[in-house]
């Protein structure tokens, strides 16, 4: 037993299995296809010699700001050049961010008694926050973003916010 693609307009239709291509509807196009790797199915394209695969669904919104989430956002520091870089933005990095943003506004200072703040980027360079004010404007930028990002997966409209988040 074979697998054999039937081909309408350059694209295949349907796929069956069959002991040979003679026991088929000889008014149609069939190509045997499972002596290709990787095997052909529906929706793949036929040009009378070579089969290509579809094309991959376009992600709809709400999956690009999900993906925007997981894959960090870039930041430039219009004061500090040195905080230039993309930062994690995913659930955990999030709330470290909250937890030293909401220690500063308690206390007035950075946790541990520093006097700046080292923070890592995706890539694991750390990058020093020299003041408050700084991180606090770093905390808002990245809190924005991921507002916009939140907002378009829970309603599938919006605008997808752009990079990079600037700060002071």
């Amino acid at each position: 037993m074979s697998n054999f693609a039937q081909i309408v307009g350059g694209e295949v239709v349907t796929v069956v299995v069959a002991s040979s291509a003679s026991v088929l509807d000889q008014t149609k196009t069939w190509v045997q296809v499972d002596t290709l790797s990787p095997e052909p199915g529906i929706g793949w394209g036929y040009n009378g010699s070579a089969f290509a695969a579809p094309a991959p669904p376009v992600p709809t919104l709400a999956q690009q700001a999900a993906a925007a989430l997981g894959r960090g956002v870039a930041v430039t520091s219009s004061g500090t050049p040195a905080l230039d870089g993309t930062y994690a933005i995913d659930a955990a990095s999030q709330a470290k961010i909250q937890a030293v943003s909401l220690f500063i506004v308690v206390n007035g200072k950075f946790p541990s008694a520093v006097a700046s703040y080292p923070w890592l980027d995706t890539a694991g360079a750390a990058h020093l926050f020299p003041t408050t004010a700084e991180f606090q404007a770093f905390a808002t930028a990245i809190a924005d973003y991921v507002a916009a990002l939140d907002m378009i997966i829970a309603t599938g409209s919006g605008t997808l916010p752009g990079e990079p988040v600037a700060i002071p």
